[in-house]
């Protein structure tokens, strides 16, 4: 009687939880890409749990997903959309989240065009998802001139535009979208290099911020 008291308890205990949707990306699909950083709220509230996910769709086919970082004290969602491009239809993008606090899926008022390299959002000034505003966005300037090698073995450089010398933020984001590596270089001169030498063979974003900009380029580790 023991034994059915405590599998009953289970059963209904777990009536409530349910596996959080499986968004993925076909990758191989899309030539290009643009990336989006900022915040997600649902019904006024900040998503800032570490299961909260926000995904990318054009009509039912998933583009992008990522989960919630915190980053400068701010939570926020770095997201690789990917696509291709019809400069006279280009791809209406639309997104929903998944609340693991409340285990549902809601639909976001936002809807953009793809851009190849687009860039909305970044760390300071973050793009915002939410279900009851009006969608907001922001593209900054990008300040990459050249990523090389690329395909790269061991290090990549990268040339920068003129701007003042300052502090990067440097993050390095697999090819679905999630965060490898994150870390902060001082740099005198318009040019940095990252250490890729431990990363297995594939397609990488990197991602740079510095003094409000905000840049991005897909790399291709390729090894030996």
């Amino acid at each position: 009687m023991y034994r059915l008291i405590v599998i009953i308890a289970l059963l209904f205990s777990l009536r409530g939880v349910a596996a959080p949707p499986n968004w993925t990306v076909q990758i191989h699909k899309f030539e290009f890409s643009m990336t989006m950083i900022g915040t997600v709220e649902v019904d006024h509230i900040f998503m800032t749990q570490k299961d909260d996910m926000i995904a990318a769709f054009v009509g039912d086919e998933c583009r992008g997903v990522s989960k919630i970082y915190v980053s400068s004290e701010k939570h926020v969602a770095y997201m690789i959309v990917y696509g291709n491009i019809s400069y006279d239809d280009p791809d209406k993008v639309h997104f929903k989240v998944y609340d693991s606090n409340s285990d549902r899926v809601v639909d976001m008022n936002n809807l953009i065009d793809f851009k190849i390299n687009g860039i909305f959002g970044s760390t300071p000034n973050p793009y915002l998802w939410s279900n009851t505003e009006q969608a907001t966005s922001s593209e900054d300037n990008s300040f990459i001139l050249e990523a090389f090698p690329n395909p790269s073995v061991h290090e990549v450089h990268i040339k920068l535009k003129n701007i003042e010398k300052k502090n990067v933020s440097v993050t390095l984001f697999n090819s679905e979208g999630i965060e490898m590596k994150r870390s902060s270089i001082d740099y005198w001169n318009d040019n940095i290099t990252i250490d890729v030498s431990w990363l297995p063979s594939g397609v990488y974003i990197i991602v740079l911020e510095t003094l409000g900009f905000i840049d991005k380029r897909k790399i291709i580790v390729q090894r030996k």
